[in-house]
């Protein structure tokens, strides 16, 4: 590994021409049927954006004593945001029709409202991460949209977290019972025969594909990704409904399994464990059998009927206990971004809780430094302030594009020219300002292949740098750099 006293030494030893432009390739924007707006105004606060499941809508969020939005406004450096609707299309498969993809899937405009979101977070000075809550077929959509690249930018960079409620990441009891899907969608289950337009309703649910989707072993849900990208701690919730009766003198409890819905193998198919707000809750809840049925039964069979418990897949969102675990996940996704607000040189970076600053110059003639502390994983960086630059001379850079390509044998390459010939690699964005970027790699001998990266400012005159080594993702660089702000 080339050490921090090396790279300053080469550095120093290296005499360049005034940095002259660079082309910029940038990729198209990704077009959205409809135009995608999200809230903003909101500050350093992280957003939170919850996502409903099928047959439901944002409205259910505002349901309980409390209710999911209740339980969370009062939280510290947070922002509920105007939840995601897909009510009009949910009987759609979240990935499109036949699972094509397409601008009007609802996973793809669930990943343009995340990414807005992180967008205006950013311009309010916070760290453009968003928490998502998510119930049922919302967890699904989420996973398809956290994959996504919207703009250029990748969604996972953009998700602080997420806690999923009931969602069938293997299927749905439910919706695998249904069979022949076209027929289920006329029961009342899924239509109510009170609804306005109910003809419509159905034709929209027989020609949907959510439904089948949804069922064991279907082939849309196979074709999702297996996983949430690395990175993105999840909290999977469950629901277990238990079947109490009392025979003679001894009471009975059978399980079913899950929520009546989605089984609990399923809903915490998908979870991490990483201990910032991750893992998996199983919530267990009575349902007792009664003769009667009465206002609030979740469904009868004969004359007897089911209570519906607090835990079945339409009513675990509503309890305070999973409410409680949702605040507990969500706030722990928020420290885990927030971190600590750092001035490098009137270049402000949020450090994440997973950084800290090793060394911060009093005289700024010598680098401001942020390590990782998981260095094994993640590359850091230094930042080389105006008075640096200006001791160091200004033909460095210019005697660094002259320098010979490197050799695995090349002792030449031991001590001050320890990189091959630096090469302008066009612009990249830090704090919303385009800066000229460099790479170049070290090739001393006896040292594993690098990559040194470069980020030159003219006003400030500021040089960042970071040398990755192999195994070390510096995706996280670019995230903080394009996160920053300046004075």
């Amino acid at each position: 590994m080339i050490t921090l006293k090396r790279l300053k030494k080469a550095l120093a030893m290296i005499g360049a021409i005034i940095v002259t432009g660079a082309g910029l390739l940038v990729a198209a924007p990704s077009a959205v049927a409809d135009e995608v707006t999200c809230d903003s105004g909101f500050g350093a606060k992280v957003p939170v954006l919850m996502v409903h499941g099928f047959g439901s809508n944002p409205r259910m969020w505002a349901e309980g004593d409390p209710s999911m939005d209740k339980s969370l406004q009062p939280m510290n450096n947070m922002y509920v945001a105007r939840a995601f609707d897909y009510e009009k299309n949910h009987f759609d498969w979240i990935a499109g029709h036949d699972d094509k993809g397409g601008t009007d899937a609802i996973g793809y405009r669930l990943a343009a409202t995340i990414d807005c979101l992180s967008q205006a977070s950013k311009k309010g000075g916070g760290a453009g991460k968003v928490v998502i809550v998510a119930h049922s077929m919302g967890g699904l959509a989420t996973l398809y949209a956290s994959w996504q690249t919207m703009n250029g930018r990748k969604i996972v960079d953009e998700l602080a977290g997420v806690v999923t409620i009931a969602t069938p990441y293997l299927g749905s009891d439910l919706a695998t019972l249904a069979g022949d899907w076209r027929g289920f969608c006329a029961t009342p289950l899924i239509v109510s025969f009170g609804t306005p337009n109910r003809t419509q309703e159905v034709e929209k649910c027989q020609t949907g594909e959510s439904i089948a989707a949804m069922q064991m072993g279907s082939p849309q849900l196979s074709k999702l990704p297996r996983q949430f990208p690395a990175g993105v701690p999840v909290r999977a919730i469950a629901g277990e409904v238990r079947l109490t009766a009392q025979l003679l003198f001894a009471p009975i409890a059978v399980s079913l399994g899950g929520d009546i819905v989605v089984p609990v193998s399923s809903a915490t198919a998908r979870y991490t464990n990483t201990g910032s707000g991750d893992g998996n809750t199983v919530f267990p809840c009575a349902a007792p059998i009664i003769p009667v049925p009465y206002n609030t039964v979740a469904f009868t069979i004969g004359n007897m009927a089911f209570n519906a418990p607090s835990c079945w897949h339409n009513e675990i969102y509503k309890n305070a206990t999973v409410q409680e675990v949702v605040k507990r996940s969500v706030a722990q996704f928020i420290a885990s971004v927030q971190g600590t607000m750092t001035d490098f040189y009137g270049l402000q970076l949020r450090l994440p809780s997973g950084w800290k600053v090793k060394s911060l110059s009093d005289t700024k003639d010598a680098s401001d430094t942020a390590h990782c502390t998981t260095p094994s994983v993640c590359a850091s960086f230094s930042v080389y302030g105006p008075q640096y630059l200006s001791n160091l001379g200004s033909s460095w850079l210019q005697a660094m594009s002259d320098l010979p390509e490197c050799s695995a044998d090349d002792e030449s390459h031991h001590d001050a020219s320890i990189f091959g010939p630096i090469v302008a690699k066009g612009t990249r964005t830090v704090g919303g300002k385009e800066v000229k970027y460099y790479e170049a790699q070290l090739c001393a001998a006896g040292y594993p292949q690098e990559t040194m990266r470069m980020w030159k400012v003219d006003q400030p005159n500021l040089l960042i740098v970071t040398t990755a080594g192999r195994g070390q993702d510096v995706s996280n660089i670019d995230a903080l750099l394009e996160n920053a702000s300046w004075k």
